[in-house]
């Protein structure tokens, strides 16, 4: 037994070293294990080798059970292995290593440079005895004591990259499997390093399409013309920026329209008939049409574009380009409309070149001249030449065109047909682009016409159209020259001033047809009658201006104006009847009227209707004391106006009551001037002072308007009459009476016009039935009544009467004040009433004075009274309460 026991004890040392060294294997086994799995998860998401290598080097030493850990990489050119990665103990080992790729040299025998060198794993399990490891047996001794050594190397690409390279302090720390497992660690590194190649390979190719891409891109930027890339729906894929400039729209807009969004309607037929043979045919697409900018405006272009087929042959995309065509369109427009010009002007229109060689002419040339055009190409304008002009002239012509590059004249030339004619013509000289003269052009008109209108302007503007003797213009001229010529020689001129006495009747008679034949007639023997030096004018209507020169005395003066007065009392035959004229003269004597033309013709003027009022058919010397009264006239007729201008007229209001049924019906407003120094004046003290004149208008005109305004107010405030005016037949008979009422009333659209009453003189009545006929029914159709103002006074006839469409009578108050005291006026009063019943007209009693008159017109059977006995005019402001106080 106690033989035994020493070998039992051997034995069991035996196992548990064996033991000890499996457990130390199976304990290195797992550290490898983990080791590889750590790796392969670094290899998954490593980025960059040297990431990687320090890694896995790290690994090696703290999960993998080795002791140091390095990866080398040869230098190129080098022949050495150089450390490019470490971890673990005994760094200091790896200082200055000398490790070679060379496998004549002691340095490449070694694990590490076999490794690389030959591509396989290297294995050293006693690292302190292997000759492959002689070089460097004395440093592991003296830096980590390394037992056992291993290299791998790393593939990139299938071929040895990096080498590496374990250590660990035990002999035989490497079996098949671990070997097997430290393989697949190196495996899994050259695959993260053949990743990160493909991964960098692949970055290169993104950067280098990006590159591709954005050089495209600026390319197709950098084309004048506008590229696209559209599918067969006509919606857009890709648009380069001269395409989005010239479309107005952005990448993103431009995605979402299709090409039948933006091209004209005009054209879009025309578009889609195109693209629909493209489509079938696989041809192709070409077309001009107008698209539609952003901003709305229209631009032409040109576009082309190529199909690309899918493995169906049908198109899957349009590769396509635009060029703008509209400057090209725009400027054959203007070539168009050029020619259109140019063959349609009525301007003869001729080219030349810088020899004034002719190389064109239009169709109106030919017909202004008679030359055809093979007549005139290749010749100069010479061939025309009128021989009217000095070489004077064409020297002064070019002149300007060379200096001014044109000239515009009025030039004489001839016909084909030999015939000289006037034209107007325009020259240029047109430049090349280096300022020299390569053509001239030449527009001209011919004012041939226009020459023969100027002698008719010229006879116009200086003789009377319907006679042909001289007008006003002619007349002044002719009187400058008569005066210097009287103060010259020391004798007399007189300036008649001459008026025919009745003439209007025969225009509203005859017509005016027969009034310009009297007035040709009249013209003709005052012509006749004169002397050679004398002059008659006419200034218009029937006012003739005759100039007497060279007159010794008065008598000779006298004599003179006789002859005429009896030259024109001969009698005229009008629609075969004689008819007699008569004519006022004034006359004014120079240099004893010592004035200017103008003043003279007024002096002559005057004494002329100083001539009418002393009976017509006479002559009349001006008088200087007349003119005193002519201008004191003028100066109250200029007091007037201002008091006008100076609102200083106001109406006042006489009611009109209805007798039957004792009611206001009405009132007649009657003007009042509130004059600054005299107080208030009644119509009487002025109105007569205006009487034919244009005030007298103007002041008729505020009085409309001033009495509309005041039935409009009235209107509001519930009280509803009608107003009447007085109106004169000078201002009835203006220009455009009627229109001015209408526009006068349109400013009231509410106001009935029935409540404007016009009133109007009998006698001014009468003096012209036509024509104060014409203007009342007018002034009816729109609704105004009239008033036969002062009836009875004017002697009008039942025929008158019937004619005359006057709502109203109004008997004068002459008839009406003393008919209870006076037969006849009861009488002429009572037949007036009569007489407006037989026609159907209202009457109006004027003057009614005292409230006896009220009874005794109703019971005549009158229908309205006015007068004192009522009321008395009033301020249109008293006149409401005195309305709604009135009892009768």
């Amino acid at each position: 037994m106690e033989t035994i026991k020493p070998h039992v004890a051997v034995e069991e040392e035996h196992w548990k070293t064996v033991h000890k060294r499996n457990a130390s294997r199976i304990q290195l086994l797992n550290q490898v294990y983990t080791a590889v799995a750590q790796t392969n998860r670094i290899a998954r998401h490593t980025k960059h080798a040297g990431e990687l290598f320090d890694a896995v080097c790290r690994i090696a030493v703290e999960h993998g059970g080795m002791k140091m850990a390095w990866v080398g990489m040869n230098r190129p050119g080098s022949g050495r292995i150089d450390v490019i990665a470490c971890h673990g103990a005994h760094l200091d080992y790896l200082d200055d290593l000398a490790v070679s790729v060379r496998s004549d040299v002691p340095e490449g025998l070694g694990p590490t440079g076999t490794a690389l060198g030959e591509g396989r794993a290297v294995l050293l399990q006693d690292f302190a005895v292997n000759p492959a490891t002689q070089p460097w047996q004395t440093r592991a001794l003296q830096s980590g004591n390394w037992q056992a050594s291993a290299a791998f190397p790393i593939l990139r690409n299938g071929a040895p990259y990096a080498v590496l390279t374990l250590y660990h302090d035990k002999k035989n720390a490497f079996n098949e499997l671990i070997v097997s497992l430290l393989n697949m660690m190196a495996d899994d590194m050259g695959f993260a390093l053949d990743a990160i190649d493909a991964e960098a390979e692949r970055q290169t190719m993104l950067r280098d399409l990006r590159n591709s891409e954005e050089r495209y891109r600026l390319l197709l930027d950098l084309v004048p013309d506008q590229i696209w890339i559209a599918r067969p729906d006509g919606h857009l894929d890709y648009a380069n920026q001269r395409a989005l400039d010239y479309f107005g729209y952005s990448l993103e807009e431009m995605q979402g329209y299709g090409w039948q969004n933006i091209v004209h309607p005009d054209d879009f037929a025309g578009v889609l008939t195109t693209l629909s043979e493209s489509l079938q045919t696989g041809k192709n697409f070409k077309g001009e049409y107008r698209i539609r900018h952003h901003s709305g405006e229209y631009r032409w272009c040109s576009a082309r574009a190529h199909p690309v087929f899918d493995d169906d042959g049908h198109i899957k995309k349009w590769y396509g380009i635009t060029t703008d065509m509209t400057e090209r369109k725009q400027a054959e427009d203007r070539q168009r409309l050029t020619a259109r010009i140019f063959d349609s002007t009525l301007e003869g229109i001729i080219v030349t070149d810088a020899a004034c060689h002719i190389i064109e002419v239009n169709d109106a040339f030919i017909e202004i001249t008679g030359y055809m055009r093979e007549d005139v190409i290749g010749k100069t304008p010479r061939v025309w030449k009128s021989d009217h002009h000095r070489p004077e002239f064409y020297q002064a012509m070019w002149q300007a065109i060379n200096t001014t590059g044109h000239w515009s004249g009025e030039i004489w030339n001839r016909r084909k047909d030999g015939m000289v004619y006037p034209e107007w013509i325009t020259i240029s000289a047109i430049t090349d682009d280096n300022g020299k003269v390569s053509h001239y052009f030449g527009i001209s008109s011919d004012i041939t016409l226009l020459k023969q209108h100027e002698k008719q302007l010229e006879f116009m503007a200086h003789y009377d159209a319907l006679t042909g003797i001289p007008n006003r213009v002619l007349l002044v001229d002719r009187m400058q020259l008569a005066l210097a010529r009287t103060r010259r020689e020391n004798n007399l001129l007189a300036v008649c001033y001459l008026d025919l006495d009745g003439f209007k009747p025969v225009n509203d008679t005859w017509g005016h047809d027969v009034g310009d034949m009297v007035l040709i007639e009249i013209a003709n023997r005052l012509s006749h009658s004169l002397r050679g030096g004398d002059t008659v004018a006419r200034l218009g209507g029937d006012e003739f201006v005759i100039l007497l020169l060279g007159i010794e005395n008065a008598d000779e003066c006298y004599n003179s104006l006789n002859r005429l007065v009896s030259v024109i009392a001969q009698s005229i035959v009008l629609q075969g009847q004689l008819y007699t004229f008569t004519a006022s003269i004034g006359v004014t004597l120079y240099p004893h009227d010592n004035e200017d033309p103008e003043t003279l013709l007024r002096h002559a003027d005057q004494a002329m209707y100083q001539a009418k009022k002393l009976g017509k058919n006479r002559y009349h010397i001006f008088d200087p004391t007349e003119d005193v009264l002519f201008k004191t006239h003028h100066d109250k007729i200029s007091t007037i106006a201002q008091g006008l201008l100076d609102q200083q007229f106001e109406l006042f209001y006489q009611p009109k009551v209805a007798l039957a049924e004792s009611r206001i019906v009405g009132a007649e407003a009657l003007i009042r001037w509130r004059h600054p120094e005299r107080g208030l004046l009644p119509p009487h003290d002025f109105l007569p002072l205006i009487e034919n004149t244009a005030l007298d208008i103007q002041v008729g005109e505020w009085v409309i308007n001033t009495v509309l305004m005041q039935i409009e107010r009235w209107r509001q405030e519930g009280l509803s009459l009608e107003i009447s005016v007085n109106i004169s037949a000078n201002h009835l008979q203006s220009p455009g009476f009627v229109a001015k009422l209408q526009q006068k009333l349109a400013l009231y659209p509410d106001l009935p016009p029935r409540q404007l009453q016009i009133e109007i003189l009998e006698t001014a009545a009468l003096s012209d039935i036509a024509a104060v006929l014409g203007i009342i029914e007018a002034c009816a159709a729109i609704g105004i009544s009239f008033a036969l103002d002062d009836f009875g006074t004017g002697y009008s006839s039942l025929a008158y009467l019937r004619r005359l469409p006057f709502n109203t009578l109004k008997i004068d108050k002459s008839f009406v004040r003393d008919m209870l005291i006076n037969s006849d006026d009861r009488a002429i009063v009572q037949g007036v009433i009569a007489l407006a019943a037989t026609f159907n007209r209202v009457t109006v009693a004027e003057g009614v004075e005292i409230q006896a008159l009220l009874s005794t017109l109703r019971d005549m059977g009158c229908d309205i009274a006015q007068g004192y006995g009522i009321a008395r005019p009033m301020p249109a402001s008293d006149f409401v309460s005195w309305c709604r106080n009135f009892r009768m």
